[in-house]
This record gives structure tokens, sequence and C-alpha cells, in this order.
């Protein structure tokens, strides 16, 4: 399981501060271009100040006499500014779960990607951590109460 938190902004506002997500969803419409536009320059601000995974969504597919911007658009911003790109229809639910597994995949690589790219005195410490918990654990271990096994839930 994993929980989401989902963060509305429809400016370029603070996009600056998107440098603590995990994960940065864009959304336009494909009925309207200048959402869009919009889109095209929050990937753009985004991007100048992270390189966190970013996923443009292309939303109301669903609306294709009305739509405005076609898949190759969206997916040549999607190209030029390294993100995923998807389509979907919320009205419709199509696409929804694949963009949900999606954000998750996206989030999860990332935590890899930072966790492997700790500096080595991050490590350092970490280790020294690892160590002194191992100690207090062997200690704890010397000095707990005995129990009986069927009580001890913890016991293998």
């Amino acid at each position: 399981e994993t929980s989401l938190l989902f963060v509305e902004q429809q400016n370029l506002e603070n996009v600056e501060a998107c440098g603590y997500m995990d994960a940065i969803v864009v959304v336009y419409s494909v009925a309207d271009i200048w959402s869009f536009k919009l889109a095209n320059k929050i990937v753009g601000e985004i991007r100048k100040h992270s390189q966190k995974p970013v996923i443009l969504v292309a939303n109301k597919v669903d609306l294709a006499r009305g739509r405005a911007v076609s898949t190759k658009d969206g997916e040549k911003v999607a190209t030029r500014f390294s993100c995923k790109y998807v389509e979907i229809s919320l009205v419709l639910n199509h696409n929804v779960d694949d963009l949900l597994v999606g954000i998750v995949r996206q989030a999860r690589a990332q935590s890899r990607h930072d966790s492997s790219n700790l500096s080595s005195s991050t490590e350092k410490q970490r280790n020294k951590v690892r160590q002194f918990t191992n100690k207090l654990v062997k200690r704890w271990r010397k000095i707990r109460p005995k129990r009986s096994r069927c009580n001890n839930l913890f016991d293998a």
C-alpha cells in the first residue's frame, strides 16, 4: 500500500517548492489550448528547479470532437522536458489506474535514486546508527524478562 498526497497548484507561484515532492503531475485539458500552454510553462519552470519525475497528463480525451491539443503535441512537450506522458479521461475512468500506478512507480524510483546518491558521510552516519541500535538490542535481550514462547509474538 502507498499513500498519495495531491497538492493542487494552478499557477507558477512557488514552483521551486516542488523539490520536496517525490513526483510531480501536471494536468491539462485536451479541449483547452490555453491549459496546454500553461502546462508547458509549468513543466519548463519545474525543470529549471528540479529533476524530480514529472508526469504530463492529458485529461478529457473523451471529448474527441472538441479536442484542441493532439497526442503528438503532448508527447513533444513530454519528450522535450524528459517527462512521462499519459492521456486519461476521469469521466470514463480511462487510464486513471495506470496513472496512479505510474505515479507510485516514478516516486519509488526517485526515492531509490535519491537514497543511492547519499554522500559517504551520510552512509557512515547510518552505519554508526545501525551499529548503536544493534548494541542496544543485544543489551536489551540480555536484561529483558524471559517470557514463555506462546506469549511472545515477536519471536519466530
